[in-house]
C-alpha cells in the first residue's frame, strides 16, 4: 500500500505520524510526496550541484544531495512563503540563465490558509519559467513523473486501458 500526497512541507515520517496517532498504521516508507520524488530524481544524477528553495522542515531529506548556491546545475523550488523575495528570485533566475535545470515540487498558484487565500509557489515558478525561458520538471501530482516514480518503486509497469 502507498499513500501519495502533494504535501511538500513535511517529511514522510511527519506525515505518517497523523494516521498513526489515530490508530491507522502507516510506515513512512509507504508515503510518497512531491519532495520524495524530487530527491529520488536528484539521486539518480549524482554530482549535480543543487540550489534548494525548500522549507526548513524538509531540508534534511536532501542531506545526500550536493548543494551549490553559486553555480548550480539544478534549482529546486517548493513553497517557501516569505522567502520568495527579490534577492531569492533573482538568484534563481541567474542560475537558470546560466543553464541550471528547474524542478518544481508543485505549481499551485494559490492556496487557502486558515485566514485567507495566499499565493503559492506556482506563481513564482511561472515567472521564472517565462523570464529564463525554461520549463520546470514538476515532481508532484498530477505530473507523470510523480506516478511513474511510485510505479518503479513498486516494480510495476504502467498500462493503458
Amino acid at each position: 500500500m502507498r499513500f501519495l500526497t502533494n504535501i511538500t512541507g513535511h517529511s514522510p515520517v511527519r506525515i505518517a505520524a497523523d494516521p498513526n496517532a489515530l490508530g491507522i498504521t502507516v510506515d513512512a516508507s509507504e508515503v510518497q510526496t512531491a519532495t520524495t520524488v524530487c530527491v529520488t530524481l536528484l539521486k539518480v544524477r549524482p554530482g549535480l550541484g543543487c540550489h534548494l528553495m525548500v522549507p526548513p522542515s524538509v531540508m534534511e531529506m536532501f542531506d545526500d544531495i550536493a548543494l551549490d548556491d553559486i553555480q548550480s546545475d539544478v534549482v529546486v523550488i517548493s513553497d517557501i512563503g516569505e522567502g520568495f523575495n527579490f534577492a531569492a528570485m533573482n538568484r534563481a533566475f541567474w542560475m537558470l540563465r546560466q543553464g541550471a535545470d528547474l524542478i518544481a515540487l508543485q505549481k499551485n498558484l494559490f492556496w487557502f490558509d486558515t485566514d485567507s487565500v495566499k499565493l503559492d509557489c506556482g506563481a513564482f515558478i511561472l515567472g521564472l519559467e517565462a523570464a529564463a525561458n525554461k520549463t520546470a520538471t514538476v515532481t508532484g501530482k498530477p505530473s507523470q513523473v510523480f506516478f511513474e516514480t511510485e510505479l518503479a518503486e513498486l516494480h510495476c509497469k504502467k498500462t493503458r486501458r
